[in-house]
């Protein structure tokens, strides 16, 4: 246990006579109340990669303590710790702060992050769609979590040859437009898409670039 502080106490005793003592004590005073800590309101926040990843931030300074003890000082840890990677898709992220003082009394405070995400998609560029097992289809796994998708592909004349709404993989370099470019197996070539995620607040997001066939 830590000490808090020391007081030197003198008592003195004085008789009908007016005879005086006098002694000295020294009183320790120990520390076994714990520091209170104030952590911030809830906070908001918006991540766009790929994996609803969110790196945590640090949070520490933006509390608070109140100690008995205060010129012993106190140390405040945070967990998860800043720079902790979580996956926290449209979730919430619990922060605690703990507060401790040199007598390692201590107390901790919670509040969420509240965590909003807009999943970046990784686009191939690229598929050789020739049956050896590698780059066969276009993978565009991340669109299953958007269920209302769009995917539109266009030729180099701008005529659409592709369109798919929920897709899942289907594209293996065949068109499935009712025209006289797009059906059946397209030639290679460079391919314009255009990716709608939904047509939500959340999912509003258009995806556009290229994909080449190379068989």
């Amino acid at each position: 246990m830590q000490q808090c502080r020391k007081e030197t106490v003198t008592l003195t005793v004085t008789d009908l006579y007016g005879n005086v003592s006098t002694c000295t004590a020294t009183v320790t005073v120990e520390d076994n109340v714990a520091p209170v800590v104030f952590c911030p309101a809830d906070k908001n926040r918006t991540v766009r990669n790929t994996t609803c990843t969110y790196v945590v931030e640090d949070f520490a300074w933006e509390t608070s303590n109140t100690d008995n003890c205060a010129a012993n000082g106190t140390t405040t840890e945070q967990f998860p710790a800043a720079g902790t990677e979580v996956v926290a898709e449209n979730g919430r992220v619990t922060i605690t702060i703990v507060t401790r003082d040199a007598s390692m009394n201590a107390d901790s405070c919670t509040f969420d992050v509240i965590v909003n995400c807009e999943r970046e998609l990784d686009i191939p560029e690229f598929i050789s769609p020739n049956g050896d097992g590698m780059n066969d289809f276009w993978d565009l796994t991340e669109l299953s979590s958007y269920t209302n998708n769009v995917v539109k592909l266009f030729n180099r004349y701008g005529t659409l040859v592709f369109e798919q709404r929920g897709y899942t993989n289907q594209f293996v370099g065949r068109g499935n437009v009712s025209n006289s470019l797009g059906e059946g197996q397209l030639p290679e070539g460079t391919y314009f898409y255009v990716i709608d995620l939904g047509d939500n607040n959340v999912d509003k997001k258009v995806y556009n670039g290229y994909v080449q066939i190379k068989r």
